[in-house]
């Protein structure tokens, strides 16, 4: 009897353990059970966005994702360990959004998560939407539906996103909205809800959309009513709804028409020294005014009270006193509210303004080298000038005497594959003089045609000595670029030796602890290129050492993703990079390093780069950290302390208290494209402050964090830099926390790091469009990477388009007019930063 009981004893501690140290275990799996097969998410300012119950009699299932990295959900837990038969997953929001809001306030999505042990599999869909189809989510509840076996297909995601949510009616164009979908053909469009006294022609909108696609709210024949409405129109992806707002506001309620349309001369230009002057236009049918402290006479207004249209105001500058020039700002405001800041250079009362190009080296339509290189351009002048590549960074030169002035600009290795088209604009201001186009040839490192050819090492004839030893390889060939080898030790690869481009690189056998020869290979690889095999010639057996086997000094720890100052109050993941011979399993684990105690212990795994969580301290006390690992496939291995170069301070729940930043950072204004270092001042109390800037990108919701500081002591100076900016333009926030980075403190107004512009100039309002063969011209100025659509329509429908780039002039080719009345033709385009329209109305004659 007792031998019995002794038995289920130990199969309860079995299977009550997620511990998988021992060699080899087994279960007999015939239950999995959810406790929901669709789970509603919600967004809580917890950052849970949702739970459900999992049953099994497995210690552990696995979890396979289904979710786009567009929902903002956590999806890094791959494996949940249950504790007597059952654990609750909580689903996750990767991060906050803004002001505690974490789920993506523009989307709707049907994503989900598939719950797998052994050879049965349960879908659970994770839904985020304002409404849902209840017939179509009554279908995916059923558990026969959502049940599968493991490798089985499982439900494609579903994303619907609305550009924008809350749509503005425009009295001329009406508006529009681009509907975003993914994972499903079609997306049904509801329009019940858009009464007919809206005027807006409902028989212009699709009932369904087969690809993602612009939805148009065209005003009938009769024009935008005479009262103010708000409607709703619904989308229908699947099981998810999302809405969009339609918004018409009477003109006469509230500012209707806005539109800045140019400035003479151009914002960024040069003003003479004597008898200058701006002139504005704009196209409104309010009351608008400019002003400047420099004017002669300031403010300049328009009382409004006319008809819609090009409104134009001219404003008088005081003359230049000064031999030195100096920067001039006209404001222009509708309705006191500042709409454009417009910025000029007013020359000196020396200076001539003249500009001009004189010649280039080498010259333009040159072949370039694909290795980095440069340009030369020489000017006359006596103005602040530039020049910009498109394959390097921009250079900038000051104002000084009339005369020849040359400037270089660097053009960087072509890495594409491909010879590639260069091209150096040379001006001053917001005015390109000169544009010349290069062809740089491939560079070397990266033309796929390049021979890389192994041709000899330092390896000994015979066998490696047990104590290893550093290698030398050499390669010849016609490729420039970079090159490494690694060794690999019974075909486990090891850290790949440093990149070098004089074709000699180097590798390292470590010293063999254990007690058998192993068998030692290398491999290779380019810049950018996949590993390959050297030649069977450099095969090796290195010597066995004296050890027995496992000796621990074959797995020996290298380095790890700690911070270099405190770790956060808040719990936190970390990553260790080991190195050596040992290919078994092992783990590492956080301890307290005053009381001994197991903080939590990582998942055991066979990786050389384990994860560890440091738990969130909850104590308003620091605690000392430790790292320890142990080797699992070793009978009886101890745990092992990991460097002491890792030990940490892991800062309390709160610091301080009282701690208050200074009112500004210095230095103050937008950060520049090549990033700075920024400073802000604490004073109050005392305790550990983090610091540290976020970042959000145009078109982009999202914030990321940049870069943050070390805990640091305070009261004091805590500094950042913020890095370079790659990419499109991006806001800049600074913020700052007490507790160890739980939560944070806005410390002033976000700031702009610009490194693309765009200027567009438009047509007159006046223009009249030919009845046959016509076409809209439109000049593209600024140095944008991404292309500029502009789409003419009438009556609702695309007459024509097309795409250019910057800087150049953009034609569009409009649809011959059949009738022989003049029409009403509509062009429109998106702001680069895609949150906005911009269109306006022109006329094309009769045939």
């Amino acid at each position: 009897m007792r031998k019995i009981l002794s038995i289920l004893l130990l199969i309860l501690a079995v299977f009550a353990s997620c511990d998988h140290d021992s060699e080899s275990q087994l279960y007999r799996v015939d239950k999995l059970e959810l406790g929901t097969h669709v789970l509603r998410l919600s967004d809580d300012t917890t950052g849970i966005a949702g739970k459900f119950v999992i049953s099994a009699n497995t210690p552990e299932v696995k979890l396979k994702w289904n979710v786009p990295s567009t929902c903002n959900i956590d999806t890094t837990v791959t494996s949940l360990c249950l504790y007597n038969g059952s654990a609750e997953l909580s689903v996750k929001w990767n991060e906050c959004i803004s002001d505690n809001v974490y789920g993506p306030i523009d989307k709707a999505f049907d994503a989900g998560v598939l719950i797998s042990s052994n050879g049965l599999s349960e879908y659970v869909h994770l839904i985020w939407a304002e409404q849902v189809d209840s017939t179509v989510i009554e279908k995916i509840s059923d558990p026969i539906q959502a049940r599968t076996r493991a490798g089985e297909e499982i439900p494609a995601a579903i994303v619907l996103t609305l550009h924008p949510e809350l749509v503005p009616l425009d009295i001329v164009v009406g508006g529009s909205i681009f509907v975003d979908y993914s994972g499903i053909p079609i997306v049904t469009v509801d329009q019940t809800d858009i009464p007919v006294s809206t005027n807006i022609d409902k028989g212009r909108i699709p009932r369904f959309l087969t690809k993602p696609d612009e939805v148009v709210f065209d005003w009938t024949t009769a024009g935008p009513p005479d009262i103010n409405f708000t409607s709703l129109i619904t989308f229908t992806a699947g099981s998810i709804r999302k809405q969009a707002t339609l918004v018409y506001n009477d003109p006469s309620d509230e500012p209707s028409y806005w539109l800045f349309v140019n400035s003479t001369p151009d914002s960024g230009s040069p003003l003479p020294a004597t008898n200058a002057s701006v002139v504005v236009t704009a196209k409104t049918n309010k009351d608008w005014s400019i002003e400047s402290d420099d004017a002669i006479l300031s403010p300049v207004k328009d009382n409004g009270g006319t008809p819609l249209g090009n409104k134009t105001l001219s404003i008088s500058i005081n003359d230049n006193p000064s031999l030195t020039p100096r920067t001039i700002t006209v404001l222009v405001k509708s309705q006191n509210s500042l709409k454009e800041t417009l910025i000029f250079n007013q020359l000196g009362n020396n200076q001539t303004g003249v500009f001009d190009f004189l010649s280039s080296n080498p010259v333009a339509e040159s072949v370039l080298p694909g290795e980095e290189t440069s340009v030369d351009i020489t000017v006359q002048t006596d103005l602040a000038w530039w020049i910009k590549c498109n394959c390097g960074k921009r250079m900038d030169y000051p104002a000084s005497a009339l005369g020849e002035k040359t400037g270089t600009v660097t053009v960087t290795e072509n890495k594409t594959g491909a010879p590639r088209i260069v091209t150096v604009t040379v001006g001053y201001g917001d005015t390109t003089v000169k544009t010349l186009s290069f062809v740089q040839n491939v560079s070397g490192a990266t033309d796929p045609s390049a021979t890389l050819v192994y041709d000899s090492s330092t390896l000994p004839n015979g066998n490696i000595p047990q104590d290893g030893g550093t290698y030398t390889f050499t390669f010849t060939g016609t490729y420039t670029g970079e090159v490494q080898v690694r060794t690999l030790i019974d075909g486990v690869a090891q850290t790949p030796g440093t990149s070098v481009t004089n074709k000699q690189p180097q590798a390292s056998v470590p010293a063999n602890t254990l007690a058998t020869t192993r068998n030692i290979t290398f491999q290779y690889k380019r810049l950018e290129g996949d590993w390959t095999a050297l030649p069977a010639s450099t095969n090796r057996t290195q010597d066995s050492g004296n050890g027995s086997g496992g000796d621990t000094e074959t797995l020996t720890y290298v380095s790890s993703n700690l911070p270099v100052g405190n770790i956060p109050a808040t719990a936190t993941v970390y990553t260790f990079e080991f190195q050596g011979s040992y290919t078994g399993q092992f783990r590492v684990r956080s301890v307290d390093a005053t009381t001994g105690a197991v903080l939590f212990n990582g998942p055991i795994g066979t990786t050389h780069s384990p994860k560890v969580t440091v738990p969130a301290n909850t104590s308003t006390d620091t605690r000392n950290i430790k790292f320890q690992y142990r080797l699992i496939d070793i009978p009886n291995s101890p745990w092992l302390d990991v460097s002491m170069g890792t030990d940490r301070i892991q800062d309390g729940s709160t610091s301080g208290g009282n701690i208050e930043a200074s009112a500004t950072l210095t230095p103050g204004g937008n950060i520049p494209e090549d990033g700075y270092t920024y400073t802000c001042t604490f004073t109050g109390g005392s305790g550990n402050v983090i610091l540290r800037a976020m970042k959000k990108r145009v078109n982009s919701n999202t914030w990321t964090e940049a870069v943050r500081s070390a805990s640091t002591a305070v009261p004091g100076d805590i500094s950042v830099t913020v890095p370079e900016l790659s990419g499109l333009n991006a806001t800049i926030s600074f913020e700052y926390s007490t507790d160890g980075g739980n939560t944070w403190i806005a410390i002033d107004d976000n700031r702009n790091q610009l490194n693309t512009w765009i200027l567009i100039d438009y047509p007159s309002s006046e223009t009249i469009v030919a009845a046959t063969n016509g076409s809209i011209s439109f000049g593209l100025r600024g140095n944008v990477k991404q292309p500029i659509t502009i789409y003419v329509s009438s009556e609702g429908r695309e007459i024509g388009r097309a795409t250019g780039y910057a800087p150049g002039t953009l034609i569009v080719p409009v649809e011959d007019n059949p009738s022989s009345s003049p029409r009403y033709i509509i062009y429109k385009h998106q702001t680069i930063d895609g949150e906005a329209w911009v269109s306006d109305v022109l006329t094309q004659a009769g045939k």
